[in-house]
Order: C-alpha cells, then sequence, then structure tokens
C-alpha cells in the first residue's frame, strides 16, 4: 500500500468543518503526513465571469 503523504482538509469556517479539521489533523500526525487546508470562495466577480473558479494559492512551501 502507498504512503499517505498529504490530506487535504477542505473548510467553510464553519463550526462543523472545524470538527473535520482536528480529525484531519489527528490523522495526519498519526500517520506523519502533511495537512493542506482549502477555503474556495466563490464572489460575486467570479459569478458575472461565467461561474468559473480562479484559484490562486497563498500557502507556504512544501516539505520534501
Amino acid at each position: 500500500m502507498d504512503e499517505i503523504k498529504r490530506i487535504l482538509a477542505p473548510t467553510d469556517l464553519s463550526a462543523f468543518s472545524a470538527k473535520g479539521l482536528v480529525y484531519a489533523a489527528n490523522l495526519a500526525k498519526a500517520l506523519a503526513a502533511q495537512v493542506i487546508v482549502c477555503h474556495v470562495v466563490r464572489t460575486e466577480m467570479d459569478a458575472k465571469k461565467g461561474d468559473r473558479l480562479i484559484f490562486t494559492w497563498t500557502g507556504g512551501t512544501e516539505k520534501s
């Protein structure tokens, strides 16, 4: 089986999704993995552009 190195944890910043982030963090600790948190926001401007998703990465650097 392949080793899990990264866990993607989506959030909408709600209390419910915070529970998912805690779960992801605990799982990552047990697996010695990295957690990547993703929060996507749809703005009015995006909707006016034809509902295209525009993604901008503002995260840090990746560990080797």
